[in-house]
């Protein structure tokens, strides 16, 4: 065979290659969530943190948690991404245990982003109203929590072992948003006003879905 006949050989197998990647790219398909039933109510209870406590939310290192906290939602159709409404009440923060978090319309919305069989790993952006943000007031302190997409790390895990296909286990290990100090107060223990990257979301919440209210099976695929 002589170098021009291996040249177009050489060539034509790129282009095989090529092709061949195309495709198997093309009919990939991304992690959804899925229900038994549509549409499916979502809720999510915390189920602790390593203080045991629940979800914490933090900046420089000052810690929020509230006693009761989870969220909702509703999946109307298997889809790549769930979004998702936060709540808290009995919160603590910035060294008060009558802190308000205050979510003013903002939503979570949770994607799985790869893995198999139970295992997923993904992200979450924080999705809000023009001009509005998560607010979390006390102690002469103010912080708000902005819009933002692809904070990582929100690890997802099929709970089929005890229960197939009834529910996930949602771990939130995000230590990189960015918010902005609004208020330092006299007794606030912020480090003054401004932007801050540190932001930390961390804990677990067990989530499960309901139709017509009853169980309904939720999980990834």
């Amino acid at each position: 065979m002589n170098r021009s006949t291996k040249t177009r050989l050489a060539k034509v197998l790129a282009a095989l290659c090529l092709a061949l990647l195309a495709v198997a790219g093309g009919t990939a398909q991304a992690a959804e969530f899925r229900a038994e039933k549509y549409p499916a109510l979502t809720s999510g209870e915390q189920t602790g943190t390593g203080t045991g406590k629940g979800t914490i939310l933090a900046f420089e290192g000052q810690m929020t948690e509230c006693g009761a906290g989870g969220f909702e939602g509703e999946l109307a159709a298997a889809a790549p991404s769930l979004t998702i409404e936060p709540h808290g009440s009995g919160c603590t923060a910035f060294g008060v245990s009558s802190a308000e978090l205050l979510l003013n319309g903002c939503t979570y919305r949770l994607h799985p982003g790869t893995g198999s069989s139970d295992n997923f790993s993904g992200s979450l952006d924080i999705v809000c109203p023009e001009g509005q943000s998560i607010t979390v007031i006390g102690n002469g302190c103010e912080v708000k929590i902005g819009a933002q997409t692809g904070l990582e790390a929100v690890e997802y895990e099929n709970l089929t072992a005890t229960s197939p296909k009834k529910g996930l286990q949602v771990v939130f290990n995000i230590h990189n948003f960015t918010y902005t100090k609004v208020k330092d107060g006299i007794f606030c223990p912020l480090n003054g006003t401004g932007v801050g990257s540190d932001g930390t979301l961390v804990g677990k919440t067990r989530v499960t879905a309901t139709n017509s209210g009853n169980a309904d099976g939720l999980w990834i695929e």
